[in-house]
């Protein structure tokens, strides 16, 4: 009896300390299998928390928000490099293990993420002198962008010279309008930092400045010119590029002559200007707006061949062109994909993870996406049209879903109740990846369910 009652404790504790073993051993798998194939996709879920709307700048479908949900606000899909935007502010997404995003904008001159000091904010109604004065290098650790909507006072200057020697890399945000006087102002003022991220306006004649970001890995372009003839100088470090206007009417085909090495580009236009692809050999991701326009995808040719991310908005003529995307995990349709088309595009695209509809009538049913073995992610816009297929998708882990009135908000619930296991957020306008994440993550969490269980079984503490 005394030898029982001497080991029962030590095998107590042998099995107190078997779930955090097993997580590790799980977690250093995970960690082994990413740095063993650094190029394999790895989708995550973003939650950002705050009064607004959260937007993935970088894939984005027509221009969507996420708002509020029934249990995640402004839950939306990301992966490393991507853009998110939250009202005017942006968000360089480059850890996807910090997943919940805390977003304070409630100040004119400061904006904080996840309670920690994110961005500081130059306008003109607010002075920033007495923060600056009591400054501490602690209080930078965290900062990530400057934005700016008024000129830089003289007063600034040797306070952001003394943060560009702790932040070099700060991301730069320039107050988009008509004039490009702002980022004058800072190439004269305060040209202190390298940064990795920068938008801006941006003019014909201003574009060769743009070669003294040579460390720019993105470049968010608000073309403010209707005639864009010049090129977009060599940016070496660049892979991503979002290109922006509302009313620019032509655009140089040798726009992106001097940037082959791009991976990540979106237009966001209002009309198809597909000629710019062509020197563009190393894309990965490709996101097209055509605005009111009908675009025909036979001009993009073979780019859609490479492509790990496809999402086209707007109305198209040929879309039978992306049945050549067989190596698409996110997809997003456009607003006029016939029913037929829908089914060859799941038959063809069998490693989607991601997909993104309109909603639009000639898609009447979803059956066909239930054969997708990967699919893990599922962003419906304007109108659900095939609610009964939804409820049967018991393998998604994200479905956000249109919401503009009661009933929609009823909808939600309902699904709520039918996927248990998935993030249901609703858009106006986790980690998801390669199955292997998907399903290693319920793993740890069954290990650590059962062992705990064990321990405190009674039974099998005696024996």
């Amino acid at each position: 009896m005394k030898l029982f009652s001497d080991t029962t404790p030590r095998k107590i504790r042998y099995y107190r300390w078997l779930p955090v073993v097993l997580i590790a051993l799980l977690t250093l798998a995970v960690l082994l299998i990413i740095r063993r194939y650094p190029g394999e996709k790895r989708f995550s879920v973003v939650h950002m928390y705050g009064k607004g709307g959260a937007i993935n700048f970088s894939k984005s479908y027509q221009l969507g928000f996420f708002h509020a949900g029934i249990k995640h606000k402004g839950a939306l899909l990301a992966e490393k490099g991507d853009i998110l935007g939250f009202n005017n502010s942006f968000y360089h997404f480059t850890d996807f293990l910090t997943d919940t995003l805390q977003m304070d904008d409630s100040g004119d001159s400061m904006v904080y993420v996840n309670g920690k000091l994110h961005s500081l904010v130059i306008n003109k109604d607010e002075d920033l002198l007495p923060w600056f004065r009591q400054m501490k290098t602690t209080d930078l650790d965290k900062l990530s962008a400057i934005y700016f909507a008024a000129p830089v006072p003289d007063s600034y200057i040797n306070f952001l010279k003394e943060i560009a020697r702790t932040r070099p890399n700060l991301s730069l945000v320039f107050e988009e309008n008509d004039s490009y006087s702002l980022v004058t102002d800072y190439f004269k003022k305060a040209d202190f930092f390298k940064p990795r991220f920068v938008s801006l306006p941006v003019t014909n004649a201003s574009l060769p400045e743009l070669a003294r970001w040579k460390n720019a890995e993105c470049l968010y372009i608000n073309l403010a010119d209707s005639i864009i003839s010049s090129p977009l100088p060599a940016i070496p470090s660049m892979k991503q590029c979002i290109l922006y206007s509302d009313y620019v009417v032509s655009v140089s085909p040798d726009f992106f002559n001097n940037n082959p090495q791009l991976e990540k580009l979106n237009l966001l236009l209002d009309r198809p200007f597909y000629s710019l692809l062509s020197p563009l050999d190393k894309l990965d991701e490709l996101i097209l707006n055509n605005g009111d326009n009908t675009a025909d995808l036979k001009e993009l040719g073979n780019k859609t061949e490479a492509l790990s991310v496809l999402i086209i908005s707007g109305k198209c003529t040929g879309i039978d062109q992306l049945l050549k995307a067989k190596k698409v995990k996110w997809l997003g349709l456009p607003e006029n994909t016939s029913q037929a088309e829908f089914d060859q595009l799941t038959a063809s695209s069998r490693k989607l993870q991601v997909v993104e509809l309109n909603g639009n009538s000639g898609i009447s049913s979803y059956a066909s996406l239930q054969d997708l073995p990967d699919l893990s992610a599922l962003v419906i816009t304007d109108t659900v049209t095939d609610k009964t297929s939804l409820a049967s998708m018991k393998q998604l882990r994200y479905l956000s879903l249109p919401m503009e009135n009661k009933a929609d908000s009823a909808f939600l619930q309902d699904m709520e109740k039918a996927l248990p296991g998935c993030i249901i957020v609703a858009n106006s306008g986790a980690c998801l990846g390669s199955g292997w994440l998907l399903l290693l993550l319920p793993l740890v969490i069954a290990f650590s369910l059962l062992i705990r269980k064990k321990i405190k079984s009674p039974g099998h503490a005696r024996t």
